[in-house]
């Protein structure tokens, strides 16, 4: 079981929280957003604590500023303000769309390789990666700098057949195209609420958190604000945690 600690280089305190847990062993992984304030101390942090060669790509559509000048102009991914605000809409994208995505995609796993980060594993910012059609124009970068590993669609929680279905299909996909992938993904708190028998479902696991700090300075997950490390702790004393590969 992998557990994957997003949004690394967002913030400060977001940074804080993701070496916390990294450095005391529970967490595997992060992926980092490298067009956000906090990246750069999230790579000196990442070299600091000898973890960069477990640090993936959060590869970021939604927020914050973008890393290439073309896209900014992309009202289908930027405000007025050439600030990120795409929504994982839309399955038709205009030839300018393709070029934009696929050069702000190529800058941001670049730049985490130019500071030393792995970057072979990716991630998206509010998933927008598992809109397939998104996918297609992220994949030629994926693809350019040997990123060997996707996140696939969240699948710990029951869904309705059609959208199950969907989800089994981007994940066949991304196998298709030579992309590995966990057999389970899904939030701590959707992993945790599983019967004991689907908790121990043979296969491989990602479990996705969000580390930050209550206002008390307590470790919790920034979206869900459950207890990180209580529930992080029960985790491996039931099951082995191995960084993703």
């Amino acid at each position: 079981m992998s557990v994957n600690a997003d949004d690394f280089g967002r913030s400060d305190t977001v940074n804080r929280a993701i070496v916390e847990c990294m450095a005391s062993g529970l967490a595997t992984n992060t992926t980092a957003m490298a067009n956000m304030p906090g990246f750069d101390e999230a790579c000196e942090l990442a070299q600091q604590h000898k973890f960069a060669h477990r640090v993936g790509v959060h590869l970021n559509l939604s927020e914050g500023v973008p890393l290439t000048n073309g896209i900014k102009r992309n009202r289908r991914f930027c405000d007025a303000d050439g600030r990120f605000s795409y929504q994982r809409k839309g399955v038709l994208f205009s030839s300018v769309d393709r070029e934009c995505v696929a050069r702000e995609a190529k800058a941001q796993i670049a730049r985490c390789r130019q500071h030393g980060l792995a970057a072979t594993h990716a991630d998206s910012h509010r998933h927008v990666h598992t809109n397939l059609a998104l996918f297609r124009l992220l994949e030629p970068a994926l693809k350019g700098f040997n990123v060997r590993r996707v996140r696939t669609s969240a699948n710990l929680h029951r869904v309705d057949p059609l959208r199950g279905a969907y989800k089994l299909g981007f994940t066949k996909y991304l196998s298709w195209k030579g992309f590995a992938v966990t057999d389970h993904f899904g939030d701590l708190s959707a992993f945790l609420a599983l019967s004991p028998a689907e908790a121990h479902t043979p296969g491989t696991y990602e479990i996705m958190i969000h580390p930050g700090y209550s206002e008390t300075g307590e470790l919790i997950d920034a979206i869900n604000g459950y207890h990180t490390r209580s529930m992080l702790e029960r985790l491996a004393h039931d099951f082995a945690f191995t960084p993703l590969s």
